[in-house]
């Protein structure tokens, strides 16, 4: 294991939400797990950095040669080499095209137009996290509710964020989203989507692996958090590292 990408690394940082998941994860694990925090991270970078869409979607496109040369043993890059030990099966490497091509989605800036698309955005791009940080083949629909939640809740999170580089990310009842924002004038269609994806979740999300568990409960309190200041907000929100611990145990 190259010792960048081992835990704890960049994505995995002390103190943030993916640290926590990971270090109650069992030892053995550990490593797999943060490489994988590493790649979803390197993935919304260059995402949330996107200044030339065109060159953006080039990226996208070199990590889906890339994710399928994993499978077969001939990475290039140092994460991907890092990455190769933790592939054993054709659904891994499906999971992360999912992810790029959800990313790509996001780079065409294509805003959800209902709740219907909000909800399959949503489990695009962040169920393939789930199911590879859980190492878990898909089955069932526990792993997408709880994705579709974990989106909705981290869309709003990021509102103002995505508005600084002109992506609608909420399908919002307002056309000009970021001055309805300003007003506070989203907080009731905030809190609706959230009750709407809570909702949806399992009745016993014990079910989840542990993995998905936790961050569905870290999830859960940066929605209260939310919702508490008037759901969404200008500011980008979050938990502190204690909050974060909290829930990540919890969900363990």
């Amino acid at each position: 294991m190259n010792e960048e990408w081992a835990f704890p690394n960049e994505a995995t940082s002390p103190g943030s939400g993916p640290y926590y998941v990971t270090r109650f994860a069992p030892p053995e694990r550990r490593n797999e797990i943060a490489t994988w925090f590493a790649w979803f991270s390197l993935v919304d970078q260059a995402v949330l950095q996107s200044s030339d869409p065109g060159v953006t979607r080039l990226k996208l496109d070199w990590w889906r040669d890339e994710a399928e040369r994993i499978a077969n043993g001939s990475a290039r890059h140092p994460l991907g080499l890092a990455l190769t030990p933790s592939i054993h099966h054709p659904w891994q490497v499906q999971q992360m095209q999912r992810l790029l091509n959800a990313a790509e989605d996001q780079v065409r800036q294509h805003s959800p137009k209902d709740p219907v698309e909000l909800q399959n955005q949503c489990r695009d791009e962040q169920a393939p996290r789930l199911h590879l940080l859980a190492g878990e083949c898909p089955g069932g629909d526990e792993v997408e509710a709880a994705a579709f939640y974990i989106g909705v809740v981290t869309r709003l999170q990021r509102l103002p964020l995505d508005l600084r580089r002109g992506y609608v990310s909420l399908p919002v009842p307002h056309r000009d989203t970021e001055s309805a924002l300003e007003a506070g004038q989203l907080g009731e269609a905030g809190v609706q989507l959230v009750e709407t994806a809570a909702r949806r979740l399992p009745a016993d999300p014990s079910a989840l692996p542990p993995q998905p568990l936790a961050l569905l409960a870290q999830h859960r309190r940066i929605a209260r958090l939310l919702i508490s200041h008037g759901c969404p907000t200008r500011r980008l929100l979050s938990p502190t590292p204690l909050g974060l611990l909290w829930s990540a145990w919890r969900g363990r």
